[in-house]
């Protein structure tokens, strides 16, 4: 047998899958009784507007396929979501049984008018005073016979056994999400953080809203929409102390480190400390300059993953040494000057250079640089 060989027969035997179509009413039923299991984390990334939600309804009116929903099966009789979140919350939601993170029902969504089925407009499930924005004199139920077919409607179920290795469940999420609904990288690893370790997910969150990050790494709104605060945060953590194997894909690598982290919650913690230290350091040296190329006697430009990598991780790597040298914000500000003018900067900051070839020079030259 060649390597190649034993390599996916290991690779299977770690994955055990099964599948079958189940109703939607079967489907809501499960969830009223606890037995899929939506993390509340996830209903804050969900993100379809009404338009989007009224598309799905009318697919399944028409009886047009809807993409297979995958779910892993724990140990406590419980199928946990791992993808299809936006189509399984609109549906409940159509049917008035979708609840938020405590537990509380939430409020219908009246449907919107669709290119087949334009008299959608103000359709629900049933009426109910609890629906916003529209009066119950404008809102028209779906015909009973409509709901029965509805309710009868089949989604293909895929099934993640609970023999299965567990950490397959993150990798299917980001498989399946990888060029789908969830556009950047970062919004996929941080539903699979959430499936790791809500707990971390959470700390992770906390890190990011301390005020020296939120000045020193000028995160914009739209940045935040991406959760580019939270991708910072991270690959503060993954690379605080490893090196990029540049066998690996970079966002895999991200990955791949970043779950193995949310499993040891001292190891966590102990970044966290240094990331709280060094932001510190940084807002006290250059304030929201702190990470912004130095040129020409003056700050410019937008925070990047070059002074990230080599400036804040640089310093995180030596951050105790430069402590026991008694080498605080005097000697720290004059190295990072220092660091824009070096030639070596300048490659790997210059435009076109990939973030695996990046990764390779920026974090052994900011941990050289920044060394006492």
């Amino acid at each position: 047998m060649s390597m190649l060989s034993a390599e996916i027969e290991t690779a299977r035997r770690q994955v055990k899958t099964d599948s079958y179509a189940m109703s939607v009413g079967e489907i809501a039923t499960m969830y009223e009784n606890s037995e899929i299991k939506i993390n509340p984390a996830f209903q804050r990334l969900f993100r379809w507007d009404d338009h989007q939600k009224s598309k799905l309804v009318e697919s399944i009116l028409l009886g047009i396929p809807i993409p297979p929903i995958f779910v892993f099966e724990t140990g406590d009789a419980q199928w946990e979501l791992i993808d299809g979140l936006q189509r399984i919350s609109t549906i409940l939601e159509f049917m008035g049984k979708l609840k938020d993170p405590g537990n509380r029902p939430l409020p219908p969504v009246p449907l919107h008018p669709t290119t087949y089925l334009p008299s959608l407009k103000n359709v629900v499930w049933e009426k109910t005073s609890n629906i916003r924005n529209v009066p119950l004199s404008d809102q028209v139920e779906l015909d009973k016979s409509f709901q029965f077919e509805f309710r009868r409607s089949k989604i293909n179920i895929q099934i993640l056994k609970r023999t299965s290795d567990e950490l397959s469940k993150y990798d299917l999420f980001q498989r399946l999400n990888a060029g789908g609904t969830i556009a950047e990288p970062q919004e996929v690893r941080n539903c699979a953080v959430i499936m790791s370790s809500p707990e971390f997910f959470k700390y992770i969150e906390d890190c990011a809203d301390i005020p020296s990050f939120k000045s020193v790494s000028r995160i914009t709104d739209s940045g935040k929409k991406v959760q580019k605060h939270l991708e910072y945060v991270m690959r503060f953590f993954v690379f605080a102390h490893t090196n990029f194997d540049a066998a690996y894909d970079v966002e895999e690598f991200i990955d791949k480190t970043i779950i193995s982290i949310s499993k040891d919650k001292e190891k966590y913690e102990s970044i966290g400390n240094q990331f709280r230290e060094v932001f510190d350091i940084l807002d006290a040296c250059f304030g929201d300059n702190a990470l912004r190329k130095f040129e020409g006697g003056k700050f410019t430009g937008q925070v990047g993953f070059v002074a990230l990598e080599s400036i804040a991780i640089g310093i995180a790597r030596n951050l105790q040494e430069l402590k026991e040298n008694g080498l605080g914000k005097g000697h720290i500000s004059k190295r990072i000057k220092d660091f824009w003018s070096k030639s070596e900067t300048r490659r790997f900051a210059a435009s076109g250079v990939s973030g695996r070839t990046r990764l390779q020079a920026t974090l052994p030259f900011g941990e050289a640089f920044f060394k006492p």
